[in-house]
């Protein structure tokens, strides 16, 4: 399943990706040339956190944004990796996007930095007085209040923290989604720096107490159904909460990950996890085209599941007040399980699909990038990178088709390829434990063999006292053996 290579100056290979890590380092990862190319120039120590497509709206691909730990923003050329721009911002960076021409950045605080042309077709260098990390915010808002100040010349503004994700709506770049923690999420009117939208919370529980936000992941669905705009928020209590902000302001329902369906599993026993696992990362991808899509949602403890919400275009809000199991058996039912993608080991950060839907990539702490197939159902590649991951960015070029029969003439005139080096697997594998009374047979044998060939002398009797002595020593041995293992010959005490 897994391969290793590393080489350098591939480029121009088709069905590739691009991941972060936390020493800063970037690799791009070339699954049908299967090579692994290390993108030169990093910054030591400063995670990227994020990354994008920061091309002109033509040609999003012909440059990549990345977001550091720090707050440093990076423009890089995507064939040459060449730095073309670099910015400062608040640290922490949560979402990093190209809305047209311009870049938005904003950091777990709520520091919001728009950059004017930075996704442009020049990319020209920009002169900051205020360094990464440490930028002073020039646009404040009050507490509690709506509307928010900026500054017209760096771009900054203010948002209510915390911040844990927020997106750009992809039907309406206007529209900024934004939330974390026990801030609530909000609707963000780019074009008049205004909320337009708060959500509320989830009704009180059967006993009457309030129940935590605790947002941790958000995604919009309006791909899915346009003539509603509703969006996922996760929680880092494991749930999925559905808000259509055309409908209500609060949930229309909420669903417990792994209720019924799609259990997750402890990672050393096996047995059933029932500890709440907050969801770290979620992707919406059309699998399989025309309308039917596919939800991805990652935990800590690297289950990945995807759920089909097809029904969502039609689902109404619940009945049931939450906390109870008509609840939860409510969503279940407009939420259907498809299955969860063995394999993955450690934390999932990061996931990313390609642009056709065949292939799936999560990253995350346990250093392996993970390419599932949908249509497959299964895991078709596993690239060890060596340090811990924490984005991940897939290209949009084409899976290349092999043709077989090309391939077996190929191998008819160049004779069998070498084998590749394979994660998993060690020489000292290779060979199989055997019986100890057969080995030493076998090995009785050989010698008697290797004894009869060698001997020019003509003298068969002593190579036959050796053979029955020997032949004796491997009946006496396995007459010893009591329930597979050896037993012991204890010394009298007279030979002592």
């Amino acid at each position: 399943l897994g391969w290793l290579a590393a080489v350098s100056g591939v480029a121009g290979l088709a069905m590739r990706f691009l991941t972060g890590d936390d020493t800063g380092i970037l690799k791009w990862v070339h699954l049908e040339a299967q090579k692994v190319e290390k993108v030169p120039g990093r910054r030591h120590g400063d995670a990227a956190e994020k990354l994008c497509w920061g091309g002109p709206p033509t040609d999003r691909e012909k440059r990549y944004l990345v977001a550091y730990a720090s707050g440093a923003l990076e423009a890089r050329e995507a064939t040459s990796g060449q730095v073309v721009s670099t910015l400062g911002t608040a640290p922490d960076v949560r979402c990093l996007q190209a809305v047209g021409e311009d870049a938005l950045a904003i950091s777990a605080d709520g520091t919001m930095r728009i950059v004017r042309g930075w996704c442009g077709e020049v990319c020209e260098e920009l002169n900051c007085e205020a360094e990464a990390g440490n930028a002073p915010v020039e646009g404040t808002a009050e507490t509690g209040d709506d509307t928010a100040t900026s500054s017209a010349s760096d771009g900054r503004i203010m948002l209510k923290g915390p911040v844990a994700d927020a997106h750009v709506d992809p039907l309406d770049p206007q529209r900024l989604l934004f939330g974390g923690g026990e801030n609530p999420a909000k609707l963000w009117d780019l074009a008049s720096s205004k909320v337009t939208w708060t959500a509320k919370n989830m009704r009180e529980d059967k006993l009457c107490l309030k129940v935590p936000l605790n947002i941790s992941a958000l995604r919009w669905l309006t791909p899915v159904a346009p003539a509603r705009s509703m969006f996922f928020c996760g929680t880092t209590c494991g749930k999925l909460r559905l808000y259509d902000v055309k409908a209500q302001r609060r949930p229309l329902f909420e669903l417990k990950l792994g209720y019924k369906s799609g259990q997750g599993t402890g990672g050393y026993t096996g047995a059933q996890d029932d500890i709440e696992r907050p969801v770290k990362c979620s992707m919406l991808v059309n699998t399989r085209g025309g309308s039917t899509w596919s939800f991805y949602v990652g935990n800590n403890l690297g289950v990945l599941r995807e759920y089909d919400i097809r029904k969502l275009e039609t689902c109404t809000a619940a009945p049931v007040p939450p906390g109870r199991k008509k609840h939860l058996d409510f969503a279940r039912r407009q939420i259907d399980f498809v299955r969860g993608y063995k394999g993955i080991m450690g934390s999932i950060r990061s996931i990313d699909a390609h642009a056709s839907g065949d292939a799936i990539a999560a990253v995350g702490l346990g250093r392996f990038a993970f390419i599932f197939d949908p249509k497959k159902k299964k895991m078709t590649n596993k690239v060890y990178l060596k340090q811990k991951l924490c984005s991940v960015l897939f290209s949009s070029e084409a899976k290349i088709q092999k043709d077989e029969s090309n391939e077996e003439d190929k191998e008819e005139e160049e004779g069998p390829a070498e084998d590749e080096l394979q994660v998993g697997f060690s020489d000292d594998e290779a060979a199989e434990p055997q019986d100890d009374g057969v080995s030493v047979a076998n090995a009785a044998d050989g010698m008697a063999a290797d004894e009869d060939s060698e001997g020019t002398n003509g003298d068969t009797g002593a190579v036959g006292d050796l053979d029955n002595g020997r032949e004796g020593q491997v009946r006496r041995k396995k007459k010893r053996r009591v329930g597979g293992k050896a037993k012991i010959r204890k010394k009298p005490r007279s030979e002592l």
